[in-house]
């Protein structure tokens, strides 16, 4: 599977890393919602997502600031989490207008009010984006992706992963001073 993440506002970009499919849920963000300033938006990709799905999705989370800007409400920072970024259909030309509004916001750090036809500047986002590579697209578009730190691993071996669990399972009992047999059931525990 391949993840990536990246953060932009109307001064930087900068990129972090999230390597899974399964996303960090935003419910698991709102200790992180309450304290920090952030808030959280998941939204699922689909063959049916475009442009003008996207863009409403997003525009619902912000307020305007000064000008034409627009930022999440509250002053916060938003982080968008958006599962399987590769699944909008491709039209007759190879685009996707999700991916091209999101392309649009990260290249210009704006996108247009689609009943005025004005700039609007957003700031303040954060994008978790992770494809799932067993459908939609293969790949995102290269000025996409060109914006994200990706990383592609495959699942581990097994014995990786039981080893993985062994030193969890043997680490989380070793605090409750487990004793010796049971510690070495450890080993028998994980197959």
């Amino acid at each position: 599977t391949a993840a990536a993440a990246a953060d932009f506002n109307a001064s930087s970009s900068r990129a972090n890393l999230n390597s899974s499919q399964t996303i960090p849920r935003p419910e698991k963000a709102s200790s992180v919602t309450n304290t920090a300033g952030f808030a959280c938006l998941e939204l699922q990709f689909s063959a049916l997502t475009d442009s003008v799905l996207l863009q409403g999705k997003l525009e619902r989370t912000l307020e305007k600031r000064v000008g034409r800007q627009f930022g999440p409400i509250g002053r916060k920072r938003l982080i968008v989490c958006l599962e399987n970024v590769n699944m909008p259909l491709q039209d007759k030309y190879g685009s996707q207008s999700a991916i091209a509004l999101l392309r649009q916001h990260m290249d210009h750090g704006f996108w247009y009010d689609r009943q005025k036809l004005t700039a609007k500047e957003i700031v303040d986002i954060q994008y978790i984006a992770v494809m799932n590579p067993d459908a939609g697209v293969k790949f995102i578009n290269d000025r996409l992706a060109q914006k994200f730190f990706t990383i592609g691993m495959g699942f581990p071996a097994t014995y990786q992963v039981q080893d993985l669990f062994t030193t969890l399972l043997r680490g989380a009992w070793s605090h409750t001073k487990a004793r010796g047999d049971v510690m070495a059931v450890a080993d028998t525990c994980i197959t």
